[in-house]
């Protein structure tokens, strides 16, 4: 018999999980890159590293129900794409810095963006808002094939598990 090795020891299952020390390196290279990219929300590292970070932060919401278990291949291999965005946006850069090529040093200029005014802003998120309703409503007419539950964490399990075993067709999915 052997024992992990863990800096945190998870809810369940899951016993080589260090899913909450993961979620903090990530968002800690989330800041880092949105720092060095002079507070730019549209670089790619800063963009990934967000993501993952919500991704694992979500999980670990989740590990006793889900039983999730996170390797430390899986950790590594998140760790070191996140670090590899980091190192492309500063060796992006630094050639834009050093560039004496005059179509380069055109190409690397930074130009202000475009502007979107309030109605379009409003306009799509009324839409998003609506959209979410809608998938909602639909969620809640399929699970009620499968269960009988009112409260969204006891039908997620049933639901998934109606997915799964093709017991509930979604119109927009199986079209």
């Amino acid at each position: 018999m052997r024992i992990e090795f863990t800096y945190f020891y998870p809810f369940s299952g899951a016993e080589n999980s260090f899913i909450y020390l993961l979620a903090a390196v990530l968002f800690l290279l989330a800041v880092a890159s949105f720092i060095k990219s002079k507070f730019d929300m549209l670089n790619p590292s800063f963009i990934y590293c967000v993501c993952m970070a919500g991704f694992c932060m979500l999980a670990a919401l989740y590990t006793e129900e889900w039983d999730l278990p996170m390797h430390y291949n899986t950790a590594g291999i998140m760790i070191v794409m996140s670090v590899l965005f980091l190192l492309g946006s500063h060796m992006a850069e630094y050639c834009c810095l050093t560039a004496k090529d005059t179509l380069l040093k055109k190409e690397c200029e930074v130009s202000r963006g475009f502007f979107i005014s309030w109605p379009i802003w409003i306009f799509f998120i009324v839409l998003l808002l609506s959209f979410a309703y809608l998938s909602y409503t639909e969620f809640l007419t399929a699970a009620s094939r499968v269960t009988t539950e009112t409260e969204f964490t006891k039908i997620l399990k049933p639901f998934i598990n109606g997915l799964a075993h093709q017991q509930i067709i979604m119109s927009r999915w199986n079209s």
